[in-house]
């Protein structure tokens, strides 16, 4: 990893796990997340906007890591 990158790094793995709930369901605690955060919606909005090209080189990974 990259230094500095661990917040890029975070992200991919907030996108996957969006990605992976968008094609398969049931990976997110939704009733978790509606009681216990605020912003979740813009959150997510933000991971869909950003590309993995850009994740992978602020972090140092690939998205295979």
């Amino acid at each position: 990893m990259r230094a500095g990158g661990d917040a890029a790094a975070l992200k991919g793995i907030a996108k996957a796990l969006l990605q992976l709930e968008e094609e398969q369901g049931n990976v997110l605690d939704h009733a978790f997340i509606t009681q216990h955060t605020q912003g979740f919606s813009a959150f997510a909005e933000d991971l869909h906007a950003t590309r993995w090209q850009d994740i992978e080189q602020e972090s140092g990974l690939t998205r295979e890591s």
